[in-house]
């Protein structure tokens, strides 16, 4: 797992971690316009080592308005694009009432804790597995007949 020094944005600190496909963001303080910026920068370079999915750890921010939400969303939309997802870890906090209030719980897949958001990524790909498709030369099989590779 990769760990980034933490970015340090007037009021908001951001720690990330990179492990495969997972990127993992700790943001601690205020989301304000410069955190905002802060963050989208950390989803960029998170899409540039190769993450699908990103769990946004915001149970110790204490201020976010609606420009954070459109970072998440944005986020969102691109790792779906991928075939990956985004996970908010929230408490009874600011930013789950501003998330809520805005009705954005299940586009923003809200957790209370980082287990529940790496739970849900495992279940995903275990669901997600595909039969490989047989060589175009091969002998026809009935549907009935195919087994999932293990």
């Amino acid at each position: 797992m990769a760990l980034q020094p933490p970015i340090d944005e007037t009021g908001l600190q951001i720690t990330e971690h990179t492990d495969g496909d997972i990127a993992y963001v700790e943001a601690c303080g205020e989301v304000d316009f410069e955190g905002e910026r802060a963050m989208r920068r950390v989803v960029e370079r998170a899409l540039s080592r190769g993450a699908r999915s990103v769990i946004f750890d915001l149970r110790q921010v204490s201020y976010m308005d609606t420009g954070a939400l459109k970072v998440l969303l944005s986020a969102k939309s691109r790792m779906v694009s991928l075939g990956g997802e985004v996970y908010v870890v929230v408490e009874d906090s600011l930013p789950k009432r501003v998330i809520y209030m805005a009705r954005l719980q299940s586009a923003l897949n809200v957790c209370g804790t980082v287990d529940e958001a790496f739970a849900d990524i495992a279940r995903r790909a275990t669901h997600t597995r595909t039969v490989p498709l047989p060589p175009a030369d091969a002998p026809s099989v009935p549907r009935s007949e195919i087994q999932p590779e293990a």
